[in-house]
């Protein structure tokens, strides 16, 4: 079974989301598994640390901004399914 998720709406709400109108780990308990880990140029972040890292990242794009997503590709072997809300 597969799932469409609309990735570039999951990064657009996860990079230029206001915290004014929901706190982050509210959007991240939506939209990630507590077992997360994300590695960015060999920094690894659990879900804990992830969250100063997200911020930081808003904090960066103040007004919003514009992604594209340019690819989308799919292994469920290795890439954690998340049942979007």
């Amino acid at each position: 079974m597969s799932e469409e998720i609309d990735l570039p709406a999951v990064l657009s709400e996860l990079l230029f989301g206001d915290e004014s109108t929901e706190p982050l780990e509210t959007t991240l308990d939506r939209l990630i598994t507590p077992t997360f880990v994300q590695r960015i140029n060999g920094a690894v972040y659990d879900r804990v640390a992830y969250i100063p890292h997200v911020r930081e990242m808003r904090q960066l794009v103040v007004g919003g901004g514009e992604l594209t997503v340019l690819e989308q590709l799919w292994t469920f072997a290795i890439f954690p399914r998340r049942k979007f809300a």
